[in-house]
């Protein structure tokens, strides 16, 4: 198992009362090809969180297809407090693959939540495919 425990700020530089902080510990493990990862992120009532807290429940797998580059991940997520959104508490997920080619990893996933479209007439919550890439060296 491989446990990871810490902490973030979030720095907005020029920002009045936007920055925040929050801690996490995620708990992992591989299996074969597959990676599977649950964790914890609470950040505790501040000013610009509207005084209130906010928990975040994730659990999250990623599946590696054998002699290929790719990769499949899916990931679940409960969000209760400041940022759970206009009907109160909320689920997310993502379903999704990734292809990595020497340093570079191009990937696309597609994303939801549970919010109604009534609760959330500014659609903030809005379904949507999102790709990516990045490059480790």
């Amino acid at each position: 198992f491989d446990l990871d425990i810490g902490g973030q700020f979030y720095l907005y530089p020029g920002g009045n009362g936007v920055n925040s902080y929050e801690f996490f510990s995620y708990l992992g493990k591989t299996i074969g090809p597959a990676e599977i990862r649950a964790g914890l992120v609470y950040a505790p009532s501040q000013d610009n969180l509207g005084n209130t807290d906010n928990l975040y429940l994730t659990s999250d797998a990623r599946v590696g297809i054998p002699e290929t580059p790719v990769t499949l991940t899916a990931s679940v997520g409960y969000e209760n407090g400041a940022f759970e959104g206009p009907a109160g508490s909320k689920l997310d997920w993502s379903l999704g693959a990734e292809a990595t080619k020497g340093p570079f990893t191009l990937g696309i996933s597609y994303v939801d939540t549970d919010i109604p479209r009534l609760a959330d007439p500014g659609r903030t919550s809005k379904a949507g495919v999102v790709l990516s890439l990045t490059a480790e060296f």
